[in-house]
């Protein structure tokens, strides 16, 4: 199928399909879009496409072989961010990509935001007043649920309240366009990598690339 714009001429949406499930979307705004990725064993998916050297996002409607066949060499070697159901997401971590965006059925996921050093920065306060918070709640919950017994009904509650403050932070961070990596862990992209920012260090202060994760970060001098 040849491309097709949508839209007006100014500012079109390109649309790419490349056989079966898989498209490639170019947005108005330069974003590259991959939709399933499944090319190299895609009979209907031509020679020049088999192969994708520039994506910002991929998405992945389910874990079916001729949907996910090139999952993982296409974000590997674009940077791209993964969109996929919790599962598919936890099982590509497994396999090295670490770029990810676990979700559920509905929901919205807002375009991938790059930061400077400098945004990330002036974002940190607002972000640190949300996690302090959110820490202290927590916090409370936490000293609750220790003087509860195993059999105790309130325990439940207590548990699925304690659970609620960490989505409720998670959700409001992510808002921000920004990658929640672990409790109280929050990563700004650079484009090249991540700032890497952990309650309570008083400023953003550490980098990693995409794959070494928290443990490989470094101090930014």
């Amino acid at each position: 199928m040849p491309r097709q714009t949508i839209g007006s001429s100014a500012a079109p949406l390109r649309m790419t399909w490349l056989g079966h499930a898989t498209f490639v979307l170019q947005t108005p705004g330069g974003v590259t879009v991959v939709i399933d990725p499944w090319l190299t064993t895609n009979p209907a998916c031509r020679q020049a496409w088999r192969q994708i050297d520039r994506a910002e996002v991929v998405l992945v409607t389910h874990g079916h072989a001729d949907h996910i066949g090139d999952l993982i060499p296409v974000p590997r070697s674009t940077g791209a961010g993964v969109v996929a159901i919790v599962e598919l997401c936890h099982w590509l971590e497994t396999k090295g990509v670490r770029k990810l965006h676990p979700m559920n059925k509905g929901g919205m996921m807002p375009e991938g935001r790059r930061f400077t050093l400098v945004e990330a920065q002036q974002l940190l306060p607002s972000i640190r007043t949300l996690t302090e918070k959110a820490v202290n709640e927590a916090a409370q919950l936490s000293n609750d649920l220790q003087r509860l017994s195993a059999t105790d009904p309130a325990r439940s509650v207590t548990v699925e309240a304690l659970e609620g403050v960490v989505a409720v932070w998670t959700d409001r961070v992510r808002g921000l366009g920004l990658d929640v990596k672990g409790l109280w862990l929050v990563d700004f992209d650079n484009g090249e990598g991540y700032y890497c920012w952990k309650y309570p260090e008083p400023a953003v202060l550490h980098f990693h690339g995409y794959e070494e994760g928290f443990a490989g970060r470094m101090k930014i001098v």
